[in-house]
């Protein structure tokens, strides 16, 4: 039959040809399900690949959140505090160091546009009077017991005058004149004011002490008779008198004020006196040895006595050797107790 052979030729020159794979598309579809891609995370430095991306879902879950740049937020915020912390730690470094600049290179200004004009007390070096304190304590112990002879010599004098009975008991007959009796203890302390005297100028001059005791002991031994005079003795011819005067006849209440009269002396006043004679010598040996030409300044012992007069000496400041100083004197001391120096004002 003409018409099925004809099918039957179609049929099999149709088998012979290759066709087509036949792909499921469910079978895609079950793949994705079954084993999801993980999404891609991007590292905060990427390396730059090509790299082939597959279209999938974005699964929001398992994302972490992240910045228009691409980075994630929680990084890109602890960056950013940590720069802060930075910024904010140089900015105070910065500060403080330009306040300490500020500090050294800016000279302090007064607050106040009146500028004060009050004198300034000159300072000294302590071992100036530290080398007085040394050199008066070595002979201070026999300065006041040739003082005690001296005025025990005194005392006696006057009591065997008194005790005799034909002697006269006036004032003038009984005390001694002031100023030959100053002499006598000014001439019994001559050597230990010497050494005084002659230590004071050794710390102006640097000569031998042979050669300074006839300059450095230049008013002193006067100074000494003036000190003893008005420190000691005129107050002791003042109570003999009294006790004269009240007792006319009686040469035995007569004695006994004298002795009472110079015991108190012996134990209250007499090593004060000599202290200050001691110290009167060391002030007037510096003085001696300054340049007379020069100018010199008075300062003051911080120990020793408060005194307003030696203040305003020291405020007076530099002066041309020679001339007074506000409270009169040339050098100390200015009053009973003066532990003050006179010295160059270069020094």
């Amino acid at each position: 039959v003409p018409s099925e052979s004809a099918a039957t030729s179609e049929s099999g020159a149709t088998s012979d040809e290759p066709m087509a794979e036949v792909v499921s598309l469910f079978d895609r579809r079950r793949k994705k399900d079954v084993s999801p891609t993980a999404p891609a995370v991007t590292p905060l430095h990427p390396a730059f690949e090509r790299v082939e991306a597959t279209p999938q879902a974005p699964n929001t879950s398992a994302t972490p959140s992240t910045d228009p740049q691409g980075e994630p937020r929680e990084a890109h915020d602890s960056v950013d505090e940590l720069f802060q912390r930075l910024r904010a730690s140089s900015s105070r470094r910065v500060a403080t160091e330009t306040t300490k600049d500020l500090a050294k290179s800016t000279p302090s200004e007064p607050t106040s546009s009146v500028v004060s004009t009050a004198p300034v007390m000159p300072k000294l070096n302590q071992s100036v009077f530290e080398h007085r304190a040394a050199t008066i304590t070595a002979v201070l112990d026999a300065m006041v017991r040739i003082a005690k002879r001296v005025l025990a010599d005194d005392e006696n004098a006057i009591i065997t005058h008194v005790g005799g009975k034909r002697t006269s008991l006036s004032p003038d007959a009984v005390l001694h004149d002031l100023e030959q009796q100053s002499r006598r203890y000014a001439d019994a302390l001559r050597e230990e004011l010497t050494s005084i005297a002659v230590e004071a100028a050794r710390t102006i001059q640097s000569a031998r002490r042979a050669d300074l005791r006839t300059s450095a002991l230049d008013g002193v031994v006067e100074g000494v008779a003036h000190i003893i005079v008005s420190d000691l003795l005129r107050q002791l011819h003042e109570r003999v008198r009294a006790a004269l005067e009240s007792h006319v006849d009686d040469r035995d209440a007569i004695i006994g004020e004298v002795r009472s009269t110079f015991k108190q002396a012996r134990s209250e006043t007499l090593t004060k006196v000599v202290t200050d004679v001691a110290h009167f010598a060391y002030a007037r040996g510096v003085f001696t040895a300054c340049d007379t030409a020069g100018k010199v300044c008075w300062v003051v012992d911080a120990n020793g006595p408060a005194c307003a007069d030696a203040e305003d000496n020291a405020l007076a400041g530099a002066i041309r050797h020679g001339e007074a100083f506000p409270t009169g004197q040339l050098h100390p001391l200015a009053h009973d107790g003066c532990r003050c120096l006179v010295i160059p004002a270069d020094k």
